[in-house]
């Protein structure tokens, strides 16, 4: 490109326009995804978020197609992140397979076991009974088998 003086005119490099992931093996499904949450009513914000972290992704690995991502690879993404912000921009991952297996684009989520369970009891008992009615405490059943493990029934005597 040239300038009236004749000089070339010097492009700086711009991260909010580079869309350079698209090209990835995973890139189309990723902007498929954005384009479905945006139209779902996702602010613009949460988009520009969503597309950074995903992207991450399709840079890292862009010759591996979406269905044969494994929970390895997503265990080295994540590990990009800075601690202090990685549960906000592993966020958009765990939305990102949830819909990508609804849509039936992977058989399973390979992010279901990226991240190893928490030893820590940062949750109370009560809550974990709240939510598994039928399966914490003995001698008691959930109101219907469809509300096991939902967290919507509370627990009863049984007869």
């Amino acid at each position: 490109m040239c300038t009236p003086h004749g000089r070339g005119a010097v492009i700086e490099y711009d991260a909010l326009r580079d869309k350079s992931y698209r090209l990835a093996a995973t890139g189309q499904d990723v902007a498929d995804f954005l384009a479905w949450f945006e139209l779902g009513g996702a602010s613009p914000v949460s988009v520009d978020n969503y597309e950074r972290a995903l992207a991450v992704m399709c840079r890292m690995y862009p010759a591996t197609p979406l269905a044969e991502v494994t929970d390895g690879q997503l265990g080295q993404v994540f590990k990009t992140f800075p601690p202090r912000s990685r549960r906000v921009r592993v966020a958009p991952y765990r939305t990102f397979f949830k819909g990508a297996r609804q849509t039936r684009r992977v058989h399973e989520n390979p992010k279901c076991s990226a991240r190893p369970k928490s030893t820590s009891s940062s949750r109370s008992t009560w809550s974990t009974r709240r939510r598994w009615p039928c399966c914490s405490r003995p001698g008691y059943a959930a109101a219907s088998v469809s509300a096991c493990g939902s967290g919507t029934a509370r627990p009863r005597p049984v007869s």
